[in-house]
């Protein structure tokens, strides 16, 4: 089974707090769907348009339910997206992480950490 990525995000806000570290505030976390789940239920919905438009101008009720159904579960994905977008635009900070692969806090952190190295040698921020 394939699990979805989980995403996190922030705020990092422009005071600091006693420790000298920018205060955050939290903005949510979300499941964001698989790109391949939305491609397959977005081919199945126009496969299913398209089988309206050959019905003319008589369409079978099957066909309509089929649609209405199909539709449905596209409009889920479309919508979790959007949320994930929502959260990403919301924040300033996002983390996104495979919960199958990414098991225990030392993981993350090491993960965190090696994007940290990445970032501090691209040069694109200073300290």
């Amino acid at each position: 089974m394939t699990v979805a990525p989980i995403a996190f995000a922030v705020k990092v806000q422009a005071t600091k707090d006693g420790n000298g570290f920018y205060d955050t505030a939290p903005v949510g976390a979300g499941t964001i769907p698989l790109s391949g789940a939305v491609t397959t239920a977005e081919a199945t919905v126009a496969t299913d348009v398209a089988t309206l438009v050959a019905d003319g101008a008589s369409p079978t009720q099957a066909h309509v339910n089929t649609l209405n159904t199909d539709w449905a579960a596209y409009k889920t994905l479309a919508d979790a997206y959007k949320t994930a977008a929502d959260l990403a635009t919301a924040a300033n900070v996002s983390v996104t992480f495979d919960k199958t692969a990414i098991t225990t806090m030392n993981q993350l952190r090491s993960a965190l950490k090696a994007i940290e190295q990445q970032i501090r040698g691209s040069g694109l921020l200073t300290a």
